[in-house]
């Protein structure tokens, strides 16, 4: 009998033993220590070359590879196949050294030509970073060396992951609004965005005068859907339009009612503001004309040191652009009034330059976002505001405490669908924490299950007005087929304006509201998917349940075993 019960208990402790390895090893993914967590070197003379291998002692393997360019060998090259286990970010570096002096020459990836590499040490194999934080999906993939001037000398190539993704963590937003004190609306459009991201994408239009525009009018008139997110522009909410009167007031009033009207129906709006510089920072002729005052946004019209002016708060400079921070607060409180929840994206594309908030360099910008953020959230209480930061730039960053959003602006040749998961994968590098990422704007619509497969789930998309959507008097097709429109809008896995669990077309009096959108109305809500921290409690939960179980079915034997005896 005591062998038998021995025997028993010996079974349950390897039972128990191996239930808590399978439960430790279900409930945690693989650390970045696990599965090309290392850097890993691909020799140059074992990848597809046409080339001559040296012998060098001071080589990784003990031989390099020599190319030389195409006029002493047809189709010399160099071509690495890689093996990439794990979906991430790597540094791409290439050990090489060039013949008697610099050497410049081509690399591409997967057949795309990606950018100049410069072997700027002769004659010593130095180790060069080619490019910093590529993305690479899992899979095989090729990187190819072709010579522009040739003659270098290659040891090896090496990627070094510096960020792996799980997917999972990417979609699963878990920092509140940056803005602790937001109304109740911007949480629960916040909320919203949230469950949606990484399961489906809202679509968008950006309009001049709002949604009876013939841009949005078109879009429903040829997909049947309206757009779930309209665009529109604070353009001329800066003190310089002031002396412009009636226009500009009446431009003004456009937008404001047109948000409050779309977000009556249940959409959501989204503004940009093309600032245009106080006046005596606006270019002028030499007969006393502006240059371009319309387009006073632009650095090329606009005279105006930033960097200057962001460090001394008592300059003239400063507190001009203050004043227009607090004119357009104040015009924007007709929002916050009518509860209405904003995607504010302001000093958008800034390391691009081509703006003026983006000529004074990183750091004059960062001060210049920090500075309308706090003064628009905490002295004029646009709690309303969910910011939506759009500098192209992980230098250019403010910081998790002052974003809530990352937009990318994207415009590509005429009928380019691809989805740009390479510079979605960028984006999300941005910030410190995982923040939603938006496709802020572009001139081109992209192919929904090619996005999916990839896992390039933009959280919107927000096509831009004029030649990209409409130029005449249907949807263009110069930029987007009619094809794509229709099959965009009616996309499973993109929601418009009837799918919005805000939409409505009856106001409180009966009466229809939204006449111009798509009178259908399907699901109204997005069932968040489970994060990492719920699934990870569920198997938890069902390992413990499942271990008791069996532990009391195996005494329960035992008992009986011990009655019998």
């Amino acid at each position: 009998m005591k062998r038998s019960v021995i025997k028993i208990k010996h079974t349950i402790f390897i039972f128990l033993s191996i239930m808590l390895f399978l439960n430790i090893a279900l409930c945690y993914p693989a650390s970045k220590a696990d599965s090309q967590s290392e850097d890993i070197i691909y020799e140059a003379e074992y990848s597809d070359f046409v080339g001559v291998v040296f012998d060098d002692e001071n080589c990784s393997n003990g031989q390099y590879l020599q190319i030389t360019d195409s006029s002493h060998a047809e189709n010399t090259h160099v071509a690495f196949t890689i093996e990439i286990e794990r979906t991430g970010f790597y540094n791409i570096l290439v050990n090489s050294r060039g013949s008697e002096a610099e050497k410049l020459n081509y690399i591409e990836i997967d057949g795309e030509l990606i950018q100049e590499y410069l072997v700027s040490v002769p004659d010593i194999f130095t180790e060069v970073m080619f490019t910093e934080d590529y993305f690479f999906e899992k899979g095989i993939h090729t990187i190819e060396i072709l010579p522009l001037y040739g003659w270098i000398g290659i040891d090896y190539l090496k990627l070094s992951p510096t960020r792996l993704i799980e997917y999972e963590d990417m979609f699963n937003i878990t920092q509140p609004l940056s803005n602790h004190n937001a109304t109740d609306k911007a949480k629960e459009l916040y909320s919203f965005l949230k469950s949606s991201y990484g399961n489906y994408i809202l679509s968008g239009q950006h309009t001049e005068h709002g949604m009876l525009d013939p841009d949005f009018q078109k879009i429903i008139e040829q997909t049947g859907r309206a757009p779930a997110i309209l665009g529109l522009d604070l353009i001329y909410y800066s003190s310089f339009f002031d002396d412009y009167g009636e226009y500009a007031e009446v431009y003004m009033r456009t937008s404001i009612s047109s948000a409050v009207e779309f977000a009556g129906a249940g959409g959501i709006v989204t503004f940009c503001w093309h600032w245009v510089a106080p006046e005596p920072f606006l270019k002028k002729s030499d007969n006393g004309d502006y240059l371009d005052a319309w387009q006073g946004y632009r650095t090329q019209y606009v005279d105006l040191d930033l960097s200057a002016i962001m460090a001394d708060k008592s300059s003239e400079g400063y507190l001009l652009l203050l004043n227009d921070i607090d004119m357009l607060s104040e015009r924007l409180k007709v929002l916050l009034e009518n509860d209405i929840p904003i995607l504010f994206r302001p000093l958008h594309e800034a390391s691009g330059g081509w703006f003026w908030w983006g000529s004074g360099g990183a750091d004059a910008y960062i001060e210049l976002w920090k500075l309308m953020y706090e003064r628009m959230t905490v002295y004029h209480k646009l709690n309303n505001l969910i910011w939506v930061w759009n500098g192209q730039s992980k230098d250019w960053y403010p910081g998790d405490e002052y974003v809530d959003i990352i937009g990318e602006d994207i415009y590509t040749t005429a009928k380019d669908y691809d989805e740009h998961a390479q510079q979605f994968a960028k984006t999300i590098n941005y910030s410190n924490s995982p923040k939603i990422t938006a496709l802020t704007e572009n001139g081109t619509l992209f192919d929904i299950d090619e996005a999916k497969k990839s896992n390039t789930m933009w959280a919107w998309f927000l096509n831009w007005h004029g030649i990209h959507t409409i130029p005449g008097a249907e949807l263009s097709q110069e930029y987007s087929s009619l094809e794509m429109w229709q099959e965009v809008y009616n996309h499973e896995s993109v929601l418009t304006l009837d799918e919005l669990p805000f939409h409505s077309h009856i106001d409180d009096n009966g009466d229809n509201i939204c006449e111009y959108c798509n009178a259908s109305t399907l699901s109204t809500e997005v069932s968040p998917s489970p994060s990492n921290n719920q699934n990870l409690i569920y198997i938890i939960i069902a390992s413990i349940f499942f271990v008791f179980v069996i532990v009391i079915t195996v005494i329960l034997i035992l008992r009986k075993n011990i009655k019998k005896k």
